[in-house]
């Protein structure tokens, strides 16, 4: 946990980049996020270190989130894909109700 980080970063034995830390609260009830993931709402991914550490380059991580579900392929990769066209529409300024709808 945070504790034993934490001692291996004063002893020098790992650099304090090789942690991420997250400082938000998510919680849920008993079977609540495994319906969620069965429903859909999350989606889980094995990742290596290398994209786990990886800095995003926005601030709210959306290209992150975009690499993750295009190395998932599929479906998720599809996803990814008509997310990114609407959200170039959006910045583009030409979206419309209809044009925001996947």
């Amino acid at each position: 946990g945070i504790e034993a980080a934490r001692s291996k970063v004063e002893a020098g034995s790992v650099p304090a980049t090789s942690f991420r830390w997250f400082a938000r609260y998510a919680g849920w009830g008993p079977g609540q996020l495994q319906d969620e993931c069965n429903s859909g709402v999350w989606f889980t991914a094995a990742a290596s270190p290398s994209i786990i550490m990886q800095e995003p380059q926005d601030s709210d991580g959306r290209d992150l989130w975009h690499k993750v579900l295009q190395l998932m392929g599929g479906d998720y990769k599809e996803l990814s894909d008509n997310i990114k066209r609407m959200e170039v529409k959006q910045r583009e300024g030409g979206s419309s109700s209809s044009d925001s709808q996947l």
